[in-house]
């Protein structure tokens, strides 16, 4: 992988996480969640939080997935 294509990334990275930070901190109030049959009451910034955390992580399996079913392609 080329280096300049890694720092441009981690780069954007960065910046979208600093935005993420004061985007959060911002917002601070407290937000009601209903699922299901529950309810509770949280911090939007901690319900941010979790939105990014859980995006990551989707995308994150998301891209493994797609490079294993790649390897597998390539090896029939």
């Amino acid at each position: 992988m080329n280096t300049n294509y890694l720092r441009t990334r981690i780069g954007i990275s960065m910046i979208l996480f600093l935005m993420v930070v004061i985007f959060s901190a911002q917002n601070v109030g407290l937000v009601d969640i209903q699922f299901l049959r529950w309810r509770f009451e949280i911090p939007r910034s901690v319900l941010i939080g979790l939105v990014l955390l859980i995006g990551v992580m989707i995308g994150w399996s998301a891209r493994t997935l797609g490079d294993a079913l790649k390897c597998q392609r390539g090896k029939s």
